[in-house]
């Protein structure tokens, strides 16, 4: 039985960092993204361009990007830190100059930066506007690690986590090794890292999942670590999840805690792809063929492919048959044909990264298999249409859209000397 080590690192990646709309729509019930027709077009627009002296970074989450940009000047020795908030149709909400923002968003209308205080070695937490006026100091005591449906993920100075109100009241004491925030059935994963387990635990603070896990997928759709940034707003919370103990016994429970399907002792084995749990289906493999199994050990979708290179993002999976991938969705219909020599996950937009043997150049599709954009040169996704490219002249952070409309490229300020 392959063990889930890929996958407990990701939702280590949830657990850590908790210590848009599609152009093309989707179903708002279940974060499944609608396909588009034949033909559609689409147009590139550069959107931030670094200089010779940029190091630049991106990260979008709500509906928002936000360009982390280190400028280190050569001649002067010199380096300042750029943050630069875009709206999802490319528009500057917030030039943060010397503030870096810390991505983590209210209700899409608020921010949170940091300030470090070098000489008490100290950063400091604000929240203000999106277009960076009435700045005020977060809850003292608190740092800010995460915001949902009026809580606040936070920990205090002794790095324990808890949960506070958008009072500043303690809902559940910060006495936690990590944590993360509810899910919408009032559910969330707690860390012991002394015994390296997870459990769980409810809106009053009483245990409802025993911390007996080295492993424990959350019950909410959308938040496992690998492609958290690609995801489609989705208030799906299932009944089931999986769980491995550590005597690698993997199973699935329900919110009650009970044992319902027995992976390791079934017929099937863990596939080796990224398990998002998304659509609630888990990758198995049989006989060294692939597919899908629901929480209850029922085979949803037949056992017939080579691999699965990622289940299901924004209700779509990538799988291959022959040792080449196509894109299947959570009935097995097949979406797009097995041509590719890779795929992405899509994004929010619709959009994701792929290549063909045909070409040497990268490709951005959509889940109609139009091409959206082609490239020599790197190109990686940050969802929301947004997508950073590399190439030997610097690095510019582009949005693909089907809106042909005309949006000035922010340009660094020319570096000035202190």
């Amino acid at each position: 039985m392959k063990k889930y080590t890929s996958i407990i690192f990701a939702v280590l990646i949830v657990i850590s960092i908790c210590c848009g709309c599609s152009l093309f729509g989707s179903d708002s019930n279940n974060g499944v993204l609608n396909i588009p027709g034949k033909g559609q077009k689409y147009y590139k627009r550069v959107v931030y361009k670094g200089d010779e002296n940029s190091s630049i970074t991106a990260k979008y989450q709500n509906n928002y990007l936000t360009v982390f940009d280190y400028i280190y000047d050569q001649s002067s020795s010199q380096s300042k830190n750029k943050s630069v908030l875009f709206d999802n149709k490319a528009k500057i909400c917030f030039d943060g100059a010397d503030d870096k923002l810390t991505n983590f968003y209210v209700n899409n209308d608020k921010i949170i930066t940091s300030d470090d205080d070098s000489d008490n070695d100290t950063v400091k937490y604000y929240i203000m506007d999106i277009n960076g006026s009435n700045k005020k100091e977060f809850f003292s005591g608190y740092n800010p690690l995460d915001y949902r449906d009026g809580f606040w993920l936070v920990s205090n100075n002794n790095q324990k986590c808890g949960i506070i109100n958008e009072n500043g009241e303690e809902v559940i004491p910060c006495k936690y090794d990590s944590m993360s925030l509810f899910d919408k059935k009032g559910y969330a994963i707690i860390y012991d890292s002394k015994e390296e387990k997870y459990g769980m635990i409810d809106k009053e603070n009483n245990v409802v999942i025993p911390i007996n896990y080295t492993y424990l997928v959350p019950f909410n759709a959308n938040v496992n670590g690998y492609y958290s940034h690609l995801y489609l707003p989705n208030d799906v919370t299932y009944d089931y999840t999986l769980v491995q103990t550590s005597g690698d016994e993997v199973y699935t429970i329900d919110r009650q805690g009970n044992k319902i399907f027995d992976v390791e002792n079934s017929d099937y084995k863990s596939s080796s792809g990224t398990t998002t749990l998304t659509q609630n289906l888990l990758p198995v493999e049989k006989n060294s063929l692939y597919g899908f199994i629901d929480m209850q050990g029922n085979e949803v979708i037949p056992l017939k492919y080579n691999n699965i290179k990622w289940d299901f993002v924004n209700g779509y999976a990538c799988v291959s048959i022959g040792g080449n991938y196509g894109i299947i969705n959570a009935k097995g219909e097949e979406i797009l044909p097995f041509e590719y020599s890779s795929i992405d996950p899509f994004d929010q937009n619709g959009l994701a990264v792929a290549n063909r043997e045909d070409s040497n150049n990268q490709l951005v599709i959509d889940l109609a298999g139009n091409i959206a954009y082609e490239t020599s040169n790197s190109i990686e996704a940050l969802g929301g249409g947004y997508f950073k490219e590399n190439s030997n002249s610097g690095t510019e952070i582009i949005q693909i859209t089907t809106d042909g409309g005309n949006y000035e490229t922010y340009l660094p300020k020319e570096f000035t000397k202190d």
